[in-house]
């Protein structure tokens, strides 16, 4: 009985691990098969750590697109800068030619 607890337990650990949608059905059905209260208050632990964890993916993946952006911004800028710059060099060049 033991084991098959710990099983589920590790099952429940791996759907947090491969970031699975359907993690929250598949905990529901790991639920029922839970009998003891002791193993309801494991898998209630297990939840919160689940939901815990998916709100701190979230904000990661929030702050890694607004970083993205935020380079994409930059990169935009230098282009244009490096872009007026060899207009620039190539107006000097055009003027020392022509001295």
């Amino acid at each position: 009985m033991a084991e098959e607890e710990s099983s589920q337990v590790f099952h429940a650990k791996l759907l947090l691990n491969q970031g699975s949608k359907d993690w929250l059905r598949s905990l529901g059905n790991l639920l029922e098969t839970f009998t003891t209260e002791e193993d309801e208050e494991k898998l209630s632990t297990i939840s919160r750590h689940l939901e815990r964890d998916a709100t701190e993916i979230s904000r990661s993946l929030q702050k890694s697109k607004e970083a993205v952006e935020s380079m994409q911004e930059s990169l935009q800028r230098i282009q244009s800068e490096s872009d007026l710059i060899a207009a620039v060099l190539q107006k000097v060049t055009k003027v020392r030619k022509d001295v």
